[in-house]
């Protein structure tokens, strides 16, 4: 929520309008561990760390995808073998990553 309210104000207005109506996740203890975990181990550019937290609050709430555009911190072929083996050490399942484009292949 706070990600998609920042930024130009009419844009921002139309991002949570569409989204009215999704279930929003509970940002759990476990979720914010693992992200700090991944900063760490990554490490994730100081302004990246959002997106540590997105990949931990898909992979503690066992979600099957990640939908994104950001090639450089999530969609990220060798970032994501990297990531596997890391979730994987903590007990979790690292969800597919891809682009909605993909996804509708």
């Amino acid at each position: 929520m706070t990600e998609i309210s920042e930024g130009d104000p009419q844009a921002a207005a139309k991002r949570l309008d569409f989204i009215k109506g999704i279930p929003m996740v509970e940002l759990l203890p476990e979720s914010v561990d693992l992200a700090d975990f991944l900063v760490r181990q990554v490490p994730f550019p100081g302004k990246a760390e959002i997106d540590a937290l997105h990949i931990a609050i898909a992979c503690v709430n066992e979600f099957d995808i990640i939908l994104t555009w950001n090639f450089k911190h999530i969609a990220n072929a060798s970032l994501q073998i990297r990531l596997t083996s890391l979730v994987e050490s903590k007990g979790f399942r690292l969800p597919t990553i891809c682009t909605p484009e993909i996804l509708l292949i």
